[in-house]
């Protein structure tokens, strides 16, 4: 699990090559 940096500004947890909103 890493944490990839979007243009945004928001932070996407990576897994399994599959990039996931954080959303809480």
């Amino acid at each position: 699990i890493a944490t990839a940096q979007p243009p945004g500004g928001m932070s996407y947890p990576v897994t399994s090559k599959l990039y996931v909103p954080l959303i809480n």
